[in-house]
């Protein structure tokens, strides 16, 4: 059997890992020079731990998601490890998803709103087990092999913030008919 793969990334561990070189960097050129919390010992002490970080983080922003006839799995790109392992019949069905998140500063009195297009794979106690973005490369191949296996919600959900939602700690609600 076929095993239809699409290839993703996540920028949010990318720019943690961004954020941890610079402030080390930046504590091991200046370190005493500024009121800097990471000094240049601190740094030189914790090298391996901190590049050990920025490794891991950076490996686990790329991803590739696989279809085949006995279910869908969520692997890294860069090692071969599974994070994410379902069969269709773990799978009750998947629904597209409108995901609204706030955008605005506490301080704007208008808020305004990003919305993100996912898949949401939703397991038989109502949670979402897996979450997929839509911008990813060949997602039409991979939907379309999908539709052969697991049924679509046939509404189209839309959610404001939905972090617990998303991550499975909280039932998804679905709109009433």
């Amino acid at each position: 059997m076929k095993e239809y793969k699409s290839f993703g990334y996540d920028y949010t561990p990318l720019v943690i890992a961004g954020i941890i070189v610079i402030y080390s960097v930046s504590g091991y050129i200046f370190d005493s020079s500024l009121d800097n919390p990471i000094s240049r010992a601190f740094v030189e002490n914790n090298f391996e731990y901190i590049l050990g970080l920025c490794v891991v983080l950076v490996l686990y922003s790329f991803n590739i998601i696989s279809v085949d006839k006995k279910g869908i799995k969520k692997t890294l790109f860069f090692i071969p490890v599974i994070t994410k392992n379902y069969t269709w019949s773990q799978i009750k069905h998947y629904a597209h998803v409108k995901e609204e998140w706030d955008n605005t500063s506490r301080f704007q009195f208008k808020r305004t709103y990003m919305t993100i297009e996912t898949i949401w794979f939703i397991n038989f106690n109502d949670r979402v087990c897996l979450r997929v973005k839509k911008n990813r490369k060949k997602m039409e191949e991979l939907m379309a092999e999908v539709d052969k296996f697991e049924d679509k919600f046939e509404i189209e959900l839309k959610y404001r913030d939905p972090f617990f939602t998303s991550s499975g700690l909280r039932k998804v609600k679905y709109p009433k008919k």
